[in-house]
């Protein structure tokens, strides 16, 4: 029911608690109803299912209210982050960043976040973080998704944290 209504009606954003010491949190945000979005949630989603010892997950979706939350995230980047391109067909900044979804990493400990930034460059850093295993690199091409993956696991909160 939650997917339903997080597609609908506004969820506020859950809190993202401390990330355990050896994982990484990949964190993924953007509107409830979208094929990239739905592409980065199942990619994100894979890896941590594959590799829970060292990754986890943590899901953002609102359809009504994904920028408010993308403009306060992008406050959080570390400055030396902001000018690297957000997406691979784009020369827009991170800190420019406007589409759905969003995906960042996060660290345990005092470490900053490291932005990835839309759907493609997710694809792309997830096929050369995982080159040889064959469930997630089906999952990296940069290429647009279908539309069928508008239709996704969108509930809010979501993830594995």
């Amino acid at each position: 029911m939650s997917s339903i209504l997080s597609r609908i009606f506004s969820v506020p954003a859950p809190q993202r608690p401390a990330v355990p010491d050896g994982k990484i949190r990949i964190c993924v945000s953007g509107y409830g109803m979208s094929h990239n979005t739905g592409r980065a949630q199942k990619l994100a989603a894979t890896i941590a299912r594959v590799y829970p010892e060292g990754y986890e997950t943590w899901f953002y979706f609102s359809t009504f209210h994904f920028k408010d939350f993308l403009e306060s995230i992008l406050k959080q980047i570390p400055e030396d982050q902001l000018s690297k391109p957000s997406c691979l067909d784009s020369d827009r900044p991170i800190s420019n960043h406007s589409s759905s979804p969003f995906v960042w990493l996060e660290h345990p400990g005092a470490k900053p976040m490291t932005a990835i930034g839309g759907r493609d460059s997710f694809c792309d850093w997830a096929a050369k973080t995982f080159p040889s295993d064959k469930s997630i690199q089906g999952l990296t091409s940069t290429r647009e998704p279908p539309l069928s993956e508008m239709f996704f696991d969108n509930a809010t909160p979501g993830g594995t944290w």
